[in-house]
């Protein structure tokens, strides 16, 4: 952005949102990309859902920063999630699944290199958030 004489930089983020054939079905398919100004980096995101569920199926996620490229990602079976490429050994992910307007509270999932993913309840939402009030 110019603001007179200097400029300020700024992050540009693009997201795409397409119902596409995946599999052999109609699915979700969201791909997102940030173009990071100070640090400049890079970071590209592709997610495939169910189209009735949004249940995710896979998240990859890519990151391009001082010429290092790391790639990350996940495959959501039913019953546990699975990196891609595999977790590191010890490593343990809290991932709170949440969607505004849903009927049923949020539900917090635990995924690691060595355990199951488990879900259980999430906390109840602070007062004063919209989820407080259902």
């Amino acid at each position: 952005m110019k603001q007179g004489e200097s400029s300020t930089p700024v992050d540009i983020w693009t997201r795409e949102v397409r119902f596409e054939q995946h599999d052999g079905k109609p699915q979700l398919h969201i791909v997102q990309r940030w173009n990071g100004a100070a640090p400049a980096y890079t970071r590209t995101m592709d997610s495939w859902f169910d189209v009735g569920t949004f249940r995710p199926h896979t998240h990859e996620r890519i990151t391009e920063k001082e010429g290092k490229r790391v790639v990350e990602g996940f495959l959501f079976a039913p019953d546990r999630i699975t990196g891609l490429p595999a977790l590191a050994e010890g490593y343990e992910a809290h991932v709170n699944f949440y969607h505004p307007g849903a009927p049923a509270p949020p539900d917090r999932s635990t995924a690691g290199s060595s355990r199951p993913t488990t879900t259980s309840r999430a906390r109840k939402p602070p007062s004063g958030s919209p989820r407080a009030a259902r």
